[in-house]
């Protein structure tokens, strides 16, 4: 990440984190910062019962963070931090975790694959699908025998983390859940309930059973 790049205050003299070579760039008025809605981490839930006596760390969040309630919730043993508690991605790492998931910052996103495949232990982050096109990819994972996707059948819906009941328009990319050894299958089709309501960033997907709904 390049020293010199920075954020200029905006006119209602919103603050700002200036980034260097080991901050991750955040920028306050939830810019960089789109949060993601419960339905994109319920998604997941049933694939990763596997886990479920590991350290899960969410590198990009806080106790209010979906990731942090969702995986809780469902009986995950959690860890997590935000740069905004002086706790940056490229320089933090806690005692004790096992495996890494979460949604990083939107801008450099290779940065934040290379982070986190640095650590050696299974991981996923939430990325636009397009990246696997991107030729840092192949140069990260070789024959791509260790990769794993979790892919959904629709594009997500992230929210501003200042706006939360602001519905957002729906994103020209679809993400998935992209990384290394995380899932037991190389690739995963996830279809969404019908009728979802998208714009709904506290919906839930997930039924008694702990598996995904068909409908709605």
């Amino acid at each position: 990440m390049n020293e010199d790049y920075k954020m200029e205050i905006t006119q209602d003299n919103s603050s700002f984190i200036k980034a260097n070579t080991s901050q991750v760039f955040y920028m306050s008025n939830g810019g960089s910062e789109q949060w993601t809605p419960r339905y994109a981490v319920e998604m997941m839930i049933p694939f990763i019962q596997h886990w479920k006596n590991k350290i899960i760390w969410c590198p990009f969040d806080t106790e209010d963070s979906q990731f942090v309630k969702v995986l809780k919730e469902n009986g995950f043993n959690v860890v997590y931090s935000h740069i905004m508690n002086g706790q940056d991605f490229f320089t933090y790492e806690p005692e004790n975790w096992d495996v890494l998931v979460s949604n990083p910052p939107y801008q450099d996103k290779m940065k934040f694959m290379e982070r986190a495949d640095s650590f050696g232990k299974p991981w996923a982050l939430f990325l636009p699908l397009n990246i696997t096109a991107d030729s840092g990819l192949n140069k990260m994972f070789g024959d791509c025998s260790e990769l794993t996707i979790l892919m959904p059948n629709k594009r997500t819906r992230f929210f501003n983390k200042n706006k939360p009941d602001e519905k957002q328009n729906q994103p020209t990319f679809k993400a998935s859940y992209i990384g290394r050894k995380f899932f037991q299958r190389q690739l995963i089709g996830v279809n969404l309930p019908n009728k979802l309501d998208l714009s709904n960033k506290d919906v839930s997907i997930l039924d008694s059973n702990k598996q995904i709904k068909k409908t709605m």
